[in-house]
C-alpha cells in the first residue's frame, strides 16, 4: 500500500486498497486461466497466442470468443478437427456459451460459419 502511494502517487487510501484488491483478483484470475491452459497438452501450445491477443483470464476468453470462428482466427487454427477439440476443452458441453453456438460448423471449402 505504501509503495502504491509513494511510487504511483495515489494519495487516497481507499483508492490504494481498491487497486490492490483489483490487482489481487486479476492475479488470481490469470492463475486460474493458466491452470486451465497447463491442464491440457493441446492448450499449452496456444498459451502465447492467447497472451498476444490479450486473453489472460476466463473473462477475457468469454469476451473475445463468441463462436468457433473467433477461436479459429485468434489461435490461427487451420484444422477443423483440432478446432473442435480445443473448443470442447475450453467450452465444455455444460458451459452456457457452448450451448448457444454448439452447432457452429464450417462449410466445405469455405471459411464461413454454418449455423
Amino acid at each position: 500500500e505504501d509503495t502504491i502511494m509513494k511510487d504511483i502517487g495515489i494519495t487516497n487510501k481507499l483508492h490504494c486498497k481498491l487497486i490492490l484488491r483489483k490487482a489481487a483478483q486479476f492475479k488470481q484470475n490469470t492463475e486460474e486461466f493458466g491452470k486451465i491452459l497447463d491442464g491440457d497438452e493441446r492448450l499449452k501450445e496456444y498459451q502465447q497466442l492467447f497472451e498476444d491477443n490479450a486473453i489472460l483470464t476466463l473473462h477475457d476468453l468469454k469476451s473475445d470468443v463468441k463462436n468457433k470462428l473467433d477461436l479459429k482466427r485468434i489461435l490461427n487454427i487451420k484444422d477443423d478437427e483440432e478446432l473442435n477439440q480445443i473448443w470442447d476443452v475450453l467450452f465444455p458441453s455444460n458451459y452456457k456459451l457452448n450451448k448457444s453456438v454448439s452447432d457452429v460448423g464450417y462449410a466445405e471449402g469455405q471459411g464461413t460459419p454454418m449455423i
